[in-house]
C-alpha cells in the first residue's frame, strides 16, 4: 500500500517562514556555490521572491488539488450521468407503448410511474441494461453536430426525461410559433438510427383514460371552492393568472410607457447580455485553459459562436473518452448486484404525488359509478 505523504506545516506567519527557508537555502552547499556567480543584491531578491512563491504553493495547495482532482474526476461523473440518458430514452419509448395499451409491465399501474422511475432510473428494473451497442451509438452521437454535452437538468430546463404530454406535442405539432420544448437531442438521434419515432404518434389510450376519472374530480373540486368562498362572501376569482413572462401582455403594456423607460429598458437588457455573455466567456475558457490537450477554434463568422461550438466539441471529446470507464463501473455494479444512489428525499416527495394521483383516479371512478381500483 502506497505510504501517504506528510504534509508540510506552514507556519502562520508568512515571513517567519520565508526566513527559515532562506537559511535552509543558503546552508546548502550546492546552493552556496550555484550563486557565487551571481552579484550577492540579486541573490538576496532572488531568494526573497523564491520563498514568497514557495509559501503561496503550500498554502495553496490542498485547494489546488481539490480542483485538479475534480476536473479529472468531473468527466467520469458526468459520462455515469449519460448512461442514464441512454436509459430514460429506453424509459420512455416503453411510456408511449404502456400508453398506448400495446403492453403491459409489472409493477406500473399509472402514467406517474414513469415520472417514478425517472428519478431512479439506472435501478429501474423492466429495462434492458446499458449494452455495449448502446455505447457503440452514443459514442457516434457525441460526434454529432446537435449532440448535448451536459446533462440536461430538469429543474433547471423546465422538462423532464418522461414528460410525454410536451414531447408528443412538440412531435406532432407543426406550429414553429409553438412554445413547447423540444425532444432531446440524444432522443432525436436514437428515433433516427432506431426508427423510434413513430412511438410518439401511438394514441394516448391510457392517458386519456385516467384524465377522464380525474377532470370531474378537479371540477368538483373547484365548484366547491366557489360554493364556499361565495358563501363566505369573497368570490373565488377564476380569471387566468398574470405572468410577468406572458409577452403579449408585457409588450402592451411598454407600448404606453415614455421614450426614456423604453431606452432605460433597452440598456438594461443590453447590459445583462453583455454580462450573461461575459459570464459564459468566463466560464468556457477557463475550462479550455485546464484542458492539457490542443483545443482547435474552427474559422467562423462571429468569434463568440466559435467559442462555444469549440467549448462544445471539446465537452463531447472528453465525454466520450470517459465513457467506457464509466460503462465499466456500470457493470461492475450490476455483476455485484450493488445498486444505483438514488434521493431519499426526491423518492418521497415523487411517492406523496403518486399517492395524490392514485386518490384522484379512485375518486373518479367512484364518481362514475366504477370499481375503486386502477385496473381499468
Amino acid at each position: 500500500m502506497r505510504k501517504k505523504k506528510e504534509k508540510k506545516e506552514l507556519l502562520s506567519d508568512r515571513d517567519e517562514q520565508k526566513k527559515l527557508w532562506r537559511a535552509e537555502l543558503e546552508n546548502m552547499p550546492f546552493f552556496k556555490d550555484a550563486v557565487k556567480e551571481y552579484n550577492e543584491h540579486s541573490v538576496a531578491s532572488w531568494l526573497d521572491n523564491y520563498t514568497g512563491k514557495k509559501y503561496e504553493w503550500l498554502n495553496l495547495k490542498d485547494m489546488n488539488e481539490e480542483n485538479y482532482e475534480y476536473q479529472q474526476m468531473r468527466w467520469l461523473d458526468e459520462a455515469g450521468q449519460h448512461l442514464e440518458i441512454i436509459q430514460q430514452k429506453k424509459l420512455f419509448d416503453l411510456q408511449c407503448e404502456w400508453r398506448a395499451e400495446r403492453i403491459q409491465i409489472p409493477g406500473v399501474e399509472i402514467c406517474f410511474d414513469f415520472t417514478m422511475w425517472e428519478h431512479d432510473i439506472l435501478n429501474c428494473p423492466f429495462i434492458e441494461p446499458v449494452s455495449e451497442q448502446d455505447i457503440a451509438l452514443y459514442l457516434r452521437y457525441l460526434e454529432y453536430p446537435g449532440a448535448e454535452p451536459l446533462y440536461r437538468n430538469a429543474t433547471e430546463m423546465l422538462q423532464a426525461w418522461q414528460d410525454y404530454d410536451d414531447m408528443k406535442e412538440e412531435h406532432t405539432n407543426n406550429d414553429d410559433d409553438w412554445g413547447g420544448y423540444d425532444l432531446p437531442a440524444w432522443y432525436a438521434y436514437h428515433n433516427q438510427f432506431a426508427g423510434t419515432g413513430n412511438l410518439l404518434l401511438l394514441p394516448d389510450i391510457r392517458g386519456e383514460k385516467e384524465r377522464r376519472y380525474c377532470d370531474p374530480v378537479f371540477t368538483a373540486r373547484n365548484e366547491k371552492a366557489d360554493a364556499a368562498a361565495a358563501a363566505a362572501g369573497a368570490p373565488r376569482d377564476s380569471r387566468p393568472l398574470l405572468f410577468l413572462s406572458d409577452d403579449d401582455f408585457f409588450n402592451q403594456v411598454l407600448a404606453h410607457e415614455d421614450p426614456e423607460v423604453k431606452k432605460a429598458r433597452e440598456l438594461y437588457e443590453w447590459r445583462s447580455r453583455c454580462a450573461n455573455e461575459a459570464s459564459d466567456i468566463l466560464e468556457m475558457t477557463e475550462e479550455l485553459l485546464q484542458s492539457e490537450q490542443p483545443i482547435a477554434i474552427e474559422a467562423h463568422s462571429n468569434w463568440y459562436d466559435a467559442l462555444r461550438a469549440a467549448y462544445r466539441t471539446y465537452q463531447c471529446q472528453q465525454l466520450a473518452e470517459a465513457l467506457p470507464a464509466a460503462f465499466e463501473q456500470y457493470q461492475m455494479n450490476i455483476q455485484m448486484g450493488i445498486g444505483f444512489p438514488a434521493s431519499e428525499e426526491n423518492t418521497r416527495f415523487y411517492q406523496s404525488l403518486r399517492t395524490t394521483w392514485v386518490e384522484n383516479i379512485l375518486e373518479g371512478r367512484r364518481m362514475m359509478g366504477e370499481e375503486g381500483s386502477l385496473d381499468f
